[in-house]
């Protein structure tokens, strides 16, 4: 598998590979209670701490061989976001695709873009043969947007995760799109 990920610039953004720089941008991505709603970690206090989620999420992909993650970033550079494929299931040729973006850059189209870019990337690039997202049952905004892009309800895993506010056990459901399925899209 290629373990490097080519540059993409879009009018909205550009996605550059995730670098040490991007230590204090993605502090203040994390930092916040609101973007790490739906994540297994966060929110971050520190940009120590940060910086630890950074080596242990994204950079010891690369050492494995493994493609690192993108960094959204907009006109000025600044990382506003994060879009990765995070697990990779090598027997079944799959990975799990998973993003964040700041708050006040939501709702302006950027994730359905990037959202996109990474599955042409995924299938085209890395030579995927499926794609899955998970979201937490409550995410509305996450399954429309996943919905918007394409992808199809595979199956839920029940009470699997537990909402850091209320610590109340919540459903993730998973959605998937096969490469068929993009050829098929792209074609019409």
């Amino acid at each position: 598998m290629k373990s490097n990920l080519p540059v993409i610039n879009h009018r909205l953004f550009k996605l550059r590979e995730l670098n040490e720089n991007d230590t204090l941008d993605y502090f203040f991505l994390v930092s916040s209670f609101e973007t790490c709603r739906y994540l297994t970690f966060g929110p971050v206090s520190n940009v120590s701490e940060a910086r630890l989620c950074l080596d242990k999420f994204y950079f010891s992909r690369q050492k494995m061989g493994l493609p690192g993650a993108y960094a959204i970033v907009n006109k000025k550079d600044e990382m506003i976001g994060i879009i990765e494929y995070h697990t990779y299931f090598v027997q079944t040729n799959c990975a799990e695709l998973g993003f964040i973006l700041r708050e006040d850059y939501r709702h302006k189209g950027i994730m359905t873009c990037a959202l996109k870019e990474m599955i042409k990337v995924g299938f085209l690039y890395l030579g995927l043969s499926k794609i899955i997202v998970g979201h937490v049952d409550l995410n509305e905004e996450c399954e429309r947007l996943v919905k918007r892009v394409g992808f199809k309800y595979e199956f839920t895993r029940y009470g699997e995760f537990e909402t850091k506010d209320t610590h109340e056990k919540r459903n993730i459901i998973y959605y998937s799109m096969y490469k068929e399925e993009y050829e098929g899209l792209i074609n019409e």
